[in-house]
């Protein structure tokens, strides 16, 4: 799995304007996506048999 990144609420919430929280909202938003889309297809396909094709069997 990929890393959590560096970026996280903490630094929304610390950042001096609403200018500046923007920046960092995007900045948090863009690690996180990072982070999930390396494992984002093989989690869904987990998902998808594990409460959608057992509730067919």
């Amino acid at each position: 799995m990929a890393a959590l990144g560096a970026v996280t609420v903490a630094d929304i919430v610390a950042a001096p304007s609403p200018q500046a929280r923007g920046a960092a909202a995007d900045r948090y938003v863009q690690a996180v996506w990072a982070a999930w889309r390396a494992c984002h297809a093989q989690q869904l396909a987990r998902w998808y048999e594990q409460f959608v094709l057992s509730d067919r069997l």
